[in-house]
């Protein structure tokens, strides 16, 4: 008796700007990539697509149809295939660290910020200005924002409301202290709080990342339930 026919495969395409990778399996690299760029004076199908039985064959040449180009030569094919290749690799594992660069990023944006209040209220460490007396508007009261924002920004910690206080506080003392001496942050010395104020922003948006202390709602809901 001969061999079971093979099992029909079935493409997907992963749509990356004007790039489409056409896979029938996603732990395989693409049997063909297809780009539809205004620009593009090349084949669509870049590389050489394997064999693909029943379903699946009729799948690749539709999508190949889809989006008629003139021929590119087989060095240009095979440089192209590379390149999308080589960024599709690059974007993956970035990706696969995001949570903890961004955790990174928190406690050293929230550390950074807290020795602002420290430096204010406690004189350490030591700048130029010193501390600043008790209860002097603005200033003291800024030195207590900074010191709970930067401790619960970097702990993670009611981050997402920490980090949009902060944001704001920033954004206050720029217009208020920095505005008037220029337009540009680099001319009126606000580049700093500009910095800090986007820096927050950022954070209250995309969330903690890892080495909180509290984890994210979003990252809650998002993670399947355990089994009982």
């Amino acid at each position: 008796m001969g061999s079971p026919p093979a099992a029909p495969q079935h493409l997907t395409e992963e749509v990356r700007g004007d790039i489409t990778f056409v896979r029938t399996d996603p732990n395989l690299p693409p049997v063909a990539i297809i780009d539809r760029s205004p620009s593009s004076t090349g084949a669509c199908a870049t590389g050489t697509p394997r064999r693909t039985p029943g379903r699946a064959a009729a799948d690749l040449s539709r999508a190949l149809r889809r989006a008629p180009c003139q021929p590119k030569s087989a060095g240009q094919r095979r440089l192209t295939a590379y390149g999308q290749n080589v960024i599709h690799t690059i974007d993956s594992l970035l990706s696969r660290f995001s949570a903890p660069v961004l955790g990174i990023f928190r406690i050293v944006v929230g550390g950074l910020f807290a020795l602002h209040g420290t430096a204010k209220l406690f004189g350490w460490p030591a700048t130029k200005s010193g501390a600043v007396p008790f209860g002097t508007w603005p200033y003291w009261w800024a030195g207590v924002i900074e010191l709970v924002v930067g401790v619960l920004v970097a702990l993670g910690l009611v981050t997402r409301l920490a980090a949009l206080l902060g944001s704001g506080t920033m954004a206050y003392a720029y217009f208020t202290a920095h505005q008037a001496g220029g337009v540009l942050p680099l001319q009126n010395g606000g580049e700093l709080a500009v910095l800090y104020c986007f820096a927050f922003l950022l954070i209250a948006f995309t969330g903690a990342g890892a080495f909180a202390v509290q984890r994210d709602a979003a990252s809650d809901s998002s993670a399947p339930a355990s089994g009982t």
